[in-house]
C-alpha cells in the first residue's frame, strides 16, 4: 500500500484540526519516536531469527544409534477347527392376551 502526496496532505490537515498548531510539533515528534522504536524492534527480531536459523549444527550433532535387526519368528501351522453343530431353533410361545379392565360406567369406587 502506497501513500501519495494527496493522502499525506489530508492527514496533515486533519492532524492540524485535531491537535491544533501548538501541539502538532510535539505529537509529530512522539509519532516519529514510536515509529523508530517499532522499526528497531523489528530489525532486532529479524536478525535474531535469521541468526538462529542460519547456524549449522550438523557438525556437532551425533549420529543416531542403530538398532539390531529384529529376529524373524516362524509362523505356527494353522489348525483347522472342527465344524460346529447347529442347534435346533427354539419355538417361541404365542403371547398371552391380557383381558381389558371391566368398565364401571363412570362410577369410582
Amino acid at each position: 500500500m502506497q501513500i501519495g502526496p494527496a493522502e499525506i496532505l489530508v492527514v496533515i490537515v486533519i492532524a492540524l484540526l485535531v491537535f491544533g498548531p501548538s501541539k502538532l510539533p510535539e505529537v509529530s515528534r512522539q509519532a516519529g519516536r514510536a515509529i523508530r522504536e517499532i522499526k528497531r524492534i523489528q530489525h532486532s527480531l529479524t536478525s535474531e531469527f535469521s541468526d538462529a536459523f542460519a547456524e549449522d549444527h550438523s557438525a556437532a550433532a551425533e549420529e543416531a544409534p542403530s538398532l539390531p535387526p529384529l529376529p524373524v519368528k516362524k509362523k505356527a501351522p494353522v489348525k483347522k477347527k472342527a465344524p460346529v453343530k447347529k442347534k435346533a431353533p427354539v419355538k417361541k410361545k404365542a403371547p398371552v392376551k391380557k383381558k381389558a379392565p371391566a368398565r364401571t360406567n363412570g362410577k369410582n369406587r
